[in-house]
Parts: structure tokens; sequence; C-alpha cells
């Protein structure tokens, strides 16, 4: 498995996060391949391996100190002063991450700038104001070398860029991703988004598979705090537990007065059988239920009455 590290979302979701990590998720490592990122280039650092592993040991800090929290944009109000760059300000006041005691922010552009920084790379001190949209070109300048990016072919320090995100290789990859235990197979009860962790929020929406519609089937792994962690074929995410069921679960039979849809071939003139009407696709509302007959649901809608057997309606 491989390890990412990386500033990630505000504690609300807003671009606009107070100073500090007030979640311990908004700088965060997490596992390299089940994060939610589509990721695109790997950038790596050859001409100093020390360096290298220099970028990923301060990201690593960043990750594990509190101090540092996520905001990607500079601004003032309120009484507070939010900025992308107080990591930046902060680690060239102590030359340590570590050693960080004041609540600062940065974005993902920002911690991988002052690690880069940190970790010796010439020249960094010049592009403090990089951000993803031109990272290509700043690494490049800085003597980085881009490769496309496979999961398998990452290792400790690279650096990782798609459009508008970008983090760091903390742990390198070292074989594959050992897949969560499968529990059952579980079906979508309605539209709902797929998050990256336990957590509804727009920010929080997992890229490589947003969303699942009704009846949508997935492969249930896990529970916690009420979200069901999934797996969509080959990508795992979190659905509000409210929007799932086992899918081997029998579905509730309806009930007198309920509105269903026949899906029988044919009603029936009794609840004991008799003459039978082919009303395919059939509406209505199931009046009557005699328990023991092999007919027992009386169906009644627009046109049409009936008898049937239970499994032959279902409940609309």
């Amino acid at each position: 498995m491989a390890v990412l590290g990386h500033a990630a979302s505000a504690e609300d979701g807003s671009g606009f996060g107070r100073p500090g990590d007030q979640t311990g998720r908004e700088v965060r490592m997490e596992t390299l391949g089940a994060d939610g990122n589509n990721w695109v280039y790997i950038y790596r650092y050859e001409k100093d391996a020390t360096v290298a592993s220099n970028i990923s040991e301060a990201v690593r800090q960043a990750c594990m100190n509190d101090y540092v929290g996520y905001s990607r944009e500079t601004y003032t109000g309120w009484g507070m002063y939010y900025t992308r760059y107080g990591l930046w300000t902060a680690a060239h006041e102590t030359g340590d991450i570590r050693k960080i005691t004041t609540l600062v922010n940065c974005d993902c552009s920002a911690l991988v700038m002052t690690a880069v920084w940190i970790a010796g790379v010439p020249g960094a001190e010049a592009y403090k104001t990089m951000v993803t949209a031109i990272e290509d070109d700043v690494l490049k300048a800085l003597g980085f070398k881009r490769y496309d990016y496979k999961l398998e072919n990452t290792r400790k320090g690279d650096i990782l860029w798609r459009s508008g995100h970008t983090g760091c290789v903390v742990e390198g990859w070292e074989g594959a991703i050992p897949e969560p235990t499968i529990k059952y197979r579980g079906r979508i009860t309605g539209f709902t988004p797929v998050y990256k962790t336990p957590k509804a929020s727009l920010a929080n929406i997992l890229l490589a598979h947003p969303a699942l519609g009704k009846d949508n089937l997935v492969d249930v792994c896990d529970q916690t705090e009420g979200f069901y962690y999934v797996r969509i074929v080959n990508v795992y995410g979190y659905v509000p537990e409210n929007k799932l069921v086992r899918d081997d679960e029998p579905k509730p039979e309806p009930k007198v007065g309920d509105k269903v849809k026949f899906i029988g071939k044919t009603l029936k003139y009794s609840s004991g059988g008799g003459k039978e009407v082919a009303v395919p696709n059939f509406k209505g509302v199931l009046t009557q239920y005699i328990k023991g007959r092999p007919y027992p649901c009386l169906v009644n809608g627009t046109g049409y009455e009936g008898w049937c057997a239970m499994d032959e309606i279902e409940k609309i």
C-alpha cells in the first residue's frame, strides 16, 4: 500500500477555515488509491534522494500537527485572519514544522511548497505563491521530473497532481492494497452522493464515483457513524445508512390500503382461482387479504379487479 499526505478541506467544507485543525482531518494522511482522487501526474525529485525523503517527512509532520489547518483563501474578517500562507510563514520562523505551536493554515499547494522549501530544494523560496494551476511549470523549473500517475509507481517523496489538488506520498508503494472484507451485498434505496469519509458535505464527495441511484448494488464492508463503507466496482466510499438496505432482505409485504403494481400475468376471478383476465403492468390498491387462500390478495384499480398471490404484486 501507499500513504498520501495532503491539505484536504476546512472544518466546515468552505474555503475559509479557522486557523488550526479543528477536526483532526483538515490536513491528513490516508491510503493512496482509496482517497477518492483521480491523480494525473507524479513529480519526483531525482537529484537527491535525501531531499525527496525530507519532502515526505515535512508533509507527514504537518499532517500530525493539529496546529496546522486548512484554508485556501486569504481573508480578514470577524476578528479572524484566514490565510493559506500561515504554514509557510511559521515554518520560516521555526525551521521545523514540529515546533509550530501557533494556529496556522495552508491549502494543498501551500503545504507542498512549504515542504519543498523546508526540504532544501534550491530555488523554492521564490515560489511561495504557487497554486495548482501553475504547479507543473514550478516543479519542473525546480528540477522535478514528471511521470504519468500509476499507484504502483509511487515512491516516498513523490508529489501528486490533478486539476485543483495536490499532495505528497509519505509512504511509497509496497504491494497490493489489502481490500476490506465484504460482509454482504447492499441495495441503494434512493439517489445519494458518495463520500470520501463518513461526513455529508459537498467538499467531501468522492470524485471517482460521486453518486448512486435507486436500486444500484454495492458491496458493504463496514458501518460507522451513520454511514456504510461500501465498494462500488473497484472504488470505496461512504453512503448514508438510511440510503441502503441488505439486498437479500425480503421486501416488506404490501398491506391492505397500499398502492400496488401487479407484476404477474393474470388476475383471478376469486381467491381460489377460477377464470382469469390478462392485465400486465396493472396498478391498483390492495383492498382485501385472505390468509391461507391460493390467491389471497384482492387488487382493485380503474377498470379491473381480481385476486392474485402476494409475490405477484409489489408496493409502489
